[in-house]
């Protein structure tokens, strides 16, 4: 152990870098072409970087963060995929290393550097998030932002120091227009302030927020006229929440009955039949609404969801990928909310406050999701967080055996109950699983 505390750095360093290689490698070595999802945000992004302008029919994808991510891309190393690549590895390789940062701030004199790098690599070597940098999707954005903005928001905490404040504010928004679910982030951080009676400043950070969000509120408005902060289908309100909905994406859902031919609606008039359709449902059947939601979140946190149905996945390597992701998850969930009650259960107060913290923007994250619908693709910016904990507990365990003997009810019990949705899942949906 002395010597993983003298040479943590180099480790943590030769970590970073080989998530870094390991993941440009997989995006070279399979050279995927955009498809369905990634070939419109291709597309998009390239009329952006060619001089166009952002399409009016893009309103009704998740955005405009990732577009002009890619467009930017394009604009410097012209229409290149490989420099997508390149600099998705990156952001992965850096989403590492603020997971091991975050470990660092939040367990204080409690951290170990094996913490830390457990986290680093249950970040950097998952075979989800290292899939998805050879993809043109917006999670490979996502996550880093997510992490940052947690980064950012316990520096913040930590230090006392405003500007952190006022990076997290423009960090969580430029997630929240890349994916506008996340905006359900800032909760935990409102709610931060309120609980410590900290006025001014939170103010100050939901006014960097909201200022950071007016210039495409206004742009849209002027548009579409009517208030759209982000982009994105609401019509995924009625998509997810409909008779005979599943939980999950199925697109061939019932249209909604409308005057005339619904195919001859533009896309922001479907898009806005069908949210009133959404609306309509939650209210005439709030308990329906309340089991599909139930059941969005039994998926959410199964590990019977790998990441691995992917045409470029066949054979042996499908069958590989549907073990490393299916175990990376049981890491993740299972360790993570083990770690997560270690942390609440110290004598620290620090420490039980900064944990709660990171917990409730877990639990955020996933609300931004549950009520709509459900791929497996939508928890990745919980992943790197997840991976704090883990790191934490499987570090306790490991480090204080003891504690197995103290705590084995609660742990048992943590077991059972994600082993038991695990198993829900996948019984409840035997037939998609073998028909995958």
């Amino acid at each position: 152990m002395a010597w993983i505390e003298k040479y943590y750095k180099r480790i943590l360093f030769t970590i970073i870098v080989s998530s870094f290689l390991i993941s440009l490698g997989y995006s070279f070595y399979f050279l995927l072409e955009p498809a369905v999802d990634a070939r419109a945000y291709d597309e998009i992004a390239w009329n952006i970087a060619q001089g166009h302008g952002y399409s009016n029919d893009a309103i009704n994808r998740p955005g405009p963060g990732y577009e002009f991510f890619l467009a930017l891309i394009y604009s410097v190393f012209w229409h290149s995929y490989a420099a997508v690549w390149v600099i998705q590895a990156v952001l992965l390789a850096f989403t590492a290393y603020l997971a091991f940062a975050i470990s660092r701030l939040i367990f204080g004199e409690m951290w170990h550097p094996i913490m830390g790098l457990l986290t680093s690599v249950f970040v950097g070597f998952s075979p989800d998030l290292i899939t998805t940098t050879a993809m043109l999707m917006t999670e490979a954005l996502v996550v880093f932002l997510v992490i940052a903005t947690v980064y950012l928001f316990m520096a913040g905490v930590t230090y006392e120091k405003k500007w952190y404040f006022l990076f997290a504010g423009i960090v969580v928004t430029l997630t929240a227009l890349t994916r506008s679910n996340t905006i359900f982030l800032i909760l935990p951080f409102l709610g931060w302030f309120l609980y410590k009676r900290k006025w001014i400043t939170g103010l100050f950070f939901l006014a960097v927020v909201l200022l950071c969000l007016s210039p495409w509120t206004v742009r849209n408005y002027k548009i579409f006229h009517e208030v759209r902060p982000f982009n994105g289908a609401y019509g995924l309100i009625y998509v997810g929440n409909h008779a005979g909905a599943s939980g999950e994406l199925d697109l061939n859902y019932p249209i909604p009955p409308v005057a005339g031919d619904f195919n001859a609606l533009s896309q922001i008039e479907q898009d806005r039949v069908l949210r009133r359709a959404g609306i309509d449902f939650i209210k005439q059947h709030p308990l329906s609404f309340l089991k599909l939601t139930l059941l969005r979140t039994s998926i959410y946190f199964s590990a019977a969801r790998p990441y691995a149905f992917w045409p470029h996945l066949q054979g042996s390597l499908r069958l590989l990928m549907i073990v490393v992701s299916s175990f990376s998850a049981i890491i993740l969930f299972l360790f993570g909310a083990v770690g997560f009650f270690f942390a609440i259960r110290t004598s620290q107060l620090r420490i039980q406050a900064m944990s709660i913290l990171l917990g409730v923007s877990v639990i955020a994250l996933s609300l931004g999701v549950v009520w709509l619908i459900i791929e497996t693709r939508y928890r990745f910016p919980i992943y790197p967080l997840l991976a704090v904990f883990a790191g934490f507990g499987l570090w306790r365990c490991v480090r204080d055996r003891k504690i197995l003997f103290q705590e084995w009810k609660i742990i048992l019990f943590i077991a059972g109950v994600f082993f038991g949705n695990t198993l829900f899942d996948a019984v409840r949906n035997l037939g998609r699983i073998f028909g995958k």
